[in-house]
């Protein structure tokens, strides 16, 4: 599996395209794992990242966001165990790091050599990182539904109906303490993809 990322990087123009490409294959070998786990009958996909694999966004995120809905429990730190243990048999070399006691847990898996063996880097100790996040207390009031997607692996998500996704993305905008275009660039996106999409 290590060989193949590195054979979908070697096939792209520009170190920006090889790393997107290699972190987007990366993040799908994640959701399978989370998948085969049953982490979806009860975590919803969102953000960045399940607009692009769901819905096409024309952007990269490095960041896998959640939501957990139909129970207040989730063995986070058993789950990283076993994204860590599953990627290290597909031979890649990747740490982890986890923080399972706030609100919203979030860990880095961090792929070693990755990116100097694709010759996006010069230097071996400078990681690929993906980011997982999952809120344990999300905001009441958001619609789920499942869907299926063909990237890379086959899958089937809990996720937010669109409509949820943008009143997420509105709050984002309207309550961080500094501003982030990427932000207002999925408002773009969403009100010229869905024409007149109501929160």
């Amino acid at each position: 599996m290590r060989d193949y990322v590195l054979e979908l990087a070697a096939k792209q123009n520009g170190m920006n395209a090889k790393l997107n490409t290699m972190r987007e294959y990366l993040q799908a070998y994640i959701l399978r794992i989370m998948h085969e786990e049953g982490v979806f009958s009860s975590t919803a996909f969102i953000g960045g990242t399940a607009l692009r694999f769901l819905h096409n966004l024309p952007r990269y995120s490095q960041d896998l966001d959640f939501s957990l809905e139909k129970s207040k429990n989730l063995a986070f730190a058993s789950l990283m165990k076993r994204i860590k243990d599953e990627l290290s048999l597909a031979g890649y070399d990747v740490s982890i790091t986890f923080n399972d006691r706030r609100i919203v847990q979030s860990a880095f898996v961090k792929f070693r050599r990755l990116m100097k063996d694709a010759g996006i880097s010069a230097f071996a100790e400078q990681n690929l990182v993906v980011k997982i996040e999952v809120d344990t207390n999300p905001p009441q009031g958001a619609i789920t539904e499942t869907r299926v997607v063909n990237t890379y692996f086959p899958l089937s998500f809990l996720t937010y109906t669109k409509e949820s996704l943008f009143a997420g993305k509105l709050h984002a905008v309207l309550s961080r303490e500094y501003t982030k275009g990427r932000d207002f660039f999925d408002i773009g996106w969403y009100l010229s993809k869905w024409r007149g999409l109501s929160p």
